[in-house]
């Protein structure tokens, strides 16, 4: 049957708005391009891409991200909720008004085009310091303030955009309540909106107004033993999930400077503890029940609080034991395991229905066990991911000061798999994986670090968490020259299918070098000598999806990976700091070298500043 031209272009235009109007289809007008897709090319199959509709409704961000996230959080930083991940940076090292180490923030905005900096219909990136928030509680900016060591994105009043928790660890607070003044530390918290960050609304914390102000619940301590917040540094880990049954999250934040007083004398210095603040929908964080700090003896009576564990160093939450609450992991690198000092350990707790990271709940004590040297640092970072694809993610721990094979402080991490019970055990008694250099097809060398920091997400856009570890002391060859210290990064690809390992199983899958491509090492574009390439690491989807089809085609969501070069010189100021961003690639099966950006203290308009550490703290 034939048509006259007339009936056909009324048929096609039927077809297409019949198309266009589904929500299951997308249309291309012409043949569509292998790079970038706005916020109507969209997948709506994927939860943590979907639009808030209508914006400000929580039902994207962090309802229905999936547990593949990054090193310190569960879901990506979406300050405007656009769907798109964009990127917080610490400059704990910046200094203001002729003060050292006071700190700022720069925040860049995600896109189709990627990160940034003056995208039509796009926030512009946005600078500020504690000086320039609406924060009147606490103390004027000073030297040693570190403002921006720590981030953390979480949505803390359920509107649907994510909000942004500052850590201040350097923060003198007055007063004489638990210790002398010092370096007690600080967090503040600055909210989203459509426009992004709303500079004008925020939240401060500190420990002491903490305590005097709420109910907090505080760790049961023997006679004549008392808390000291001297130098508990608070907010220099941050940590954020859905640990309870609401529609907010909760902000977890580590002080691993607390210490112990005995009749008023210190006792035992930098102990070390953990401060949950509460998320509450319409509101926002709120010291009120359900407020805790607690260190290791809330979590188990028998276990000890000991000098220079710095419990809380490290944290990372995910839901490990498929009950659908976040549970926490805590990172107490410098604990003493068997006798040996610094050897470390990683305390996991589950989540509670009612009272969010409760210390009563289960719990896991992980430690290296017989393996365990001194000085490994074992839980020196965290990480949450999803390796084969079945919804839970597994924990991943770096042992950076690790010996392998003879070679002192080689590095490695541990893969511990979900749905482990909550009981008392050490790596030797679980089916967790040991991974270093050598087994990634590289050579495990003297001061590598490897596993200084972690970053899982899914590089590959095939619905399966990839990880990628930091190396930042790996020596760099180039053209024959030995590049010390440059730094590198390997990444590890997550796999649906079964595999062995070791003689351990992966049946459903994991890690693998061989399932679905080889590990990927990368460096700097140009190597430079103590940049410490790798030093942090946190990955989101910022934007330049890719497009396949003709008629009817699909946008394939990837994440990407920014990559943080602490040391590095830039316009002539040494340590000044800068970040390359690596972009993710379902097309090509991984990261991509095309269209690397790297972002400097430059990017936002800020002359770069010697020792300014720009990219320490990365969200």
């Amino acid at each position: 049957m034939q048509f006259s031209p007339s009936l056909r272009t009324f048929l096609s235009f039927l077809l297409v708005l019949f198309l266009a109007r589904n929500p299951l289809v997308r249309i291309a007008i012409s043949a569509p391009q292998n790079s970038n897709s706005g916020q109507g090319d969209v997948n709506r199959a994927d939860p943590c891409a979907h639009l808030p509709n209508p914006p400000g409704n929580a039902n994207g961000i962090d309802q229905q991200c999936p547990a593949i996230g990054s090193s310190s959080g569960v879901s990506k930083g979406d300050f405007n909720g656009d769907g798109v991940a964009d990127l917080a940076i610490g400059v704990p090292g910046a200094d203001i008004g002729g003060n050292a180490s006071v700190g700022l923030v720069h925040v860049i905005y995600g896109s189709n085009n990627g990160l940034t900096t003056n995208t039509a219909g796009f926030p512009r990136p946005q600078t500020f310091s504690q000086a320039t928030l609406n924060v009147s509680g606490l103390p004027a900016p000073a030297a040693g303030d570190r403002f921006g060591t720590a981030l953390a994105s979480g949505d803390f009043d359920g509107d649907g955009y994510s909000d942004l928790a500052i850590g201040i660890p350097g923060k003198a607070i007055p007063g004489s309540l638990f210790g002398a003044p010092g370096s007690r530390g600080a967090i503040v918290v600055v909210y989203g909106s459509s426009s992004g960050l709303n500079l004008a609304r925020t939240q401060e914390f500190d420990i002491t107004s903490a305590i005097s102000q709420s109910s907090i619940n505080l760790p049961i301590l023997p006679s004549l033993e008392s808390l000291d917040f001297s130098n508990a540094q608070l907010g220099q880990s941050l940590a954020w999930g859905k640990f309870r049954n609401e529609g907010a999250a909760d902000l977890v934040a580590g002080l691993p400077g607390l210490s112990l007083n005995y009749l008023g004398v210190p006792f035992r210095s930098a102990v070390g503890g953990v401060l949950q603040l509460v998320g509450t929908p319409g509101f926002g964080l709120d010291l009120r029940a359900g407020t805790t700090l607690f260190i290791q003896s809330s979590i188990n009576p028998s276990w000890s609080d000991d000098a220079g564990d710095h419990f809380g160093y490290s944290l990372a939450a995910g839901d490990f034991n498929g009950d659908n609450h976040d549970d926490l992991a805590i990172g107490v690198p410098f604990k003493a395991v068997g006798g040996s000092a610094n050897a470390g350990m990683v305390v996991v707790v589950a989540g509670n229905f009612f009272f969010g990271v409760d210390p009563n709940a289960g719990q896991n004590r992980f430690s290296e066990g017989s393996l365990a040297r001194a000085g490994d640092h074992f839980g020196m970072a965290l990480a949450a991911g999803d390796f084969n694809g079945q919804g839970k993610p597994f924990l991943v721990i770096g042992a950076p000061n690790k010996t392998v094979g003879g070679v002192a402080q080689a590095g490695a991490i541990y893969e511990v798999p979900p749905d482990w019970q909550f009981v008392l055990t050490d790596i030797n008694n679980t089916t967790a994986r040991e991974w270093d250099q050598n087994l990634l097809g590289g050579t495990a060398e003297t001061n590598d670090h490897f596993g200084s920091a972690l970053a899982a997400n899914d590089f590959n856009g095939d619905g399966v968490a990839d990880l990628a570890i930091g190396v930042p002391d790996e020596d760099v060859i180039v053209n024959g020259t030995n590049i010390v210290d440059a730094g590198e990064v390997d990444v590890i690809y997550g796999s649906k299918a079964s595999c062995s390992f070791g003689g351990i199983s992966c049946i459903g899958g994991d890690l693998s070098t061989t399932n679905v491509r080889a590990p990927q090492v990368w460096t700097e574009a140009t190597p430079v000598a103590n940049n410490h390439f790798g030093a942090p690491l946190t990955s989101w989807n910022f934007g330049r999806n890719e497009v396949t089809g003709t008629f009817i085609f699909t946008t394939h969501i990837s994440a990407d990976l920014a990559v943080g070069i602490p040391n590095a010189s830039v316009a002539g100021a040494a340590g000044a700091g800068a970040i390359d961003v690596i972009y993710g690639s379902f097309l090509s099966n991984g990261l991509v070298s095309t269209g690397r950006q790297v972002l400097t203290q430059q990017t936002f308009g800020v002359t770069p500043q010697a020792g300014a550490n720009f990219g320490k703290g990365m969200y």
